[in-house]
């Protein structure tokens, strides 16, 4: 009887303390990548504003999971296209643009699981010295949950190689 006393003490103990500790960790993360390529600032826009292109080089993809099924909804009117998936593997979600300011910037919202996780992003497309660099950010918020304030400090290393492999695709498929 001791021995369980002592268990539940030290469990709740620790529960305790991580509760304590993660109300000290950040409640925002954000990821970003970098790439150069040889292209116009409008040869990238054009491709990544593109609602038809985001199946060709986003993380979420058929190479994850092979039950994905896409929806594209084109709302050039009102710059409000979405593409959506759902499969077995990854769930469902909803990758949709939010703001374009043209040949610089273009910002979106990733929801997954029906809004139970949002994380917002955006593209910038800067020129440099006979080059275009893109940045990649992704961001979020963690909120006051412990266990999400504890994933934020590595969803970076979760993340990130992603990220690195759809730039190099975004890169590949505009042979730049």
């Amino acid at each position: 009887m001791n021995i369980i006393k002592k268990f539940v003490i030290v469990f709740f103990s620790g529960l305790a303390l991580l509760f304590i500790i993660s109300l000290v960790l950040p409640s925002e993360y954000s990821i970003k990548r970098e790439i150069s390529l040889n292209c116009s600032n409008e040869q990238v826009y054009e491709y990544l504003s593109n609602i038809n292109n985001v199946d060709k080089w986003f993380y979420i993809s058929k190479n994850l999971d092979s039950t994905l099924k896409y929806k594209f909804n084109i709302d050039s009117l009102n710059n409000k296209s979405s593409f959506s998936w759902n499969g077995d593997i990854l769930g469902n979600g909803k990758f949709y643009y939010t703001n374009f300011k043209i040949s610089e910037l273009i910002e979106y919202k990733i929801s997954y699981e029906d809004d139970k996780v949002v994380q917002n992003g955006k593209f910038l497309i800067e020129n440099k010295t006979n080059k275009i660099n893109l940045a990649w950010i992704e961001y979020g918020e963690n909120g006051f949950n412990p266990i999400n304030r504890i994933f934020g400090l590595f969803i970076d290393s979760f993340l990130g190689p992603d990220m690195e492999k759809s730039l190099e695709k975004i890169k590949s498929n505009l042979g730049c």
